[in-house]
């Protein structure tokens, strides 16, 4: 009987840990009209349009932004923070979900102003 109870304490701890995931929502798309905006580690910061997304398995391989119409390319290991501008496509997906998450991200280390423009933060 106690191990019931105990399992369900613990079922119910894990089940409230599972709802930080709630704060971002997954974009697949990106905009190649609005403006992107990378920070590299370094600290330096650069706006463009985005060029190409590669991906493998879902995971970042390479990002490649126009700037003053020149390609820059820009390695996951090296970008600090990313703001991009989903497409209308998948803005249109997830139009429910950012009506319940972004009055959530009225963090200090996120500029808020970009999301609640549109642009999703990684």
């Amino acid at each position: 009987m106690i191990v019931r109870y105990l399992s369900l304490a613990i079922i119910l701890f894990l089940s409230q840990q599972v709802r930080a995931q709630d704060l971002s929502v997954g974009y697949d798309m990106f905009s190649h009209k609005k403006p992107a905006y990378i920070t590299k580690k370094d600290g330096s910061t650069f706006e463009g349009t985005i060029d190409k997304i590669k991906r493998n398995k879902g995971l970042l391989e390479l990002v490649v932004l126009e700037v003053r119409n020149k390609k820059m390319e820009f390695n996951p290991d090296e970008i600090d923070h990313m703001y991009l501008a989903p497409s209308g496509l998948d803005k249109l997906n997830n139009t429910i979900d950012n009506a319940y998450t972004v009055a959530k991200w009225d963090r200090e280390d996120v500029e808020s102003y970009k999301i609640k423009e549109g642009y999703a933060f990684f």
